[in-house]
């Protein structure tokens, strides 16, 4: 059950990232015709960015996992 859950919120994890660039853009789009202010671009450039810089919600921690079991 446990894998199972995993599984599916890499997934969706994944496709977050791949949707990135696409949402970036439309964002871009927004603030060009004034419905977005720079402030709030720019809040969701640094989430996309600290997104796109970890880890996996699945590997995040792995490493630490494997140093305690040694």
């Amino acid at each position: 059950m446990i894998a199972k859950f995993n599984t599916t919120r890499d997934a969706e994890y994944a496709e977050g990232l791949e949707r990135l660039p696409a949402l970036r853009d439309e964002l871009a789009a927004e603030r060009g015709q004034g419905r977005l202010t720079d402030a709030e671009f720019s809040a969701f450039e640094d989430t996309a960015t600290r997104a796109e810089a970890s880890e996996s919600p699945a590997t995040k921690g792995a490493g630490r996992q494997r140093k305690l079991e040694s």
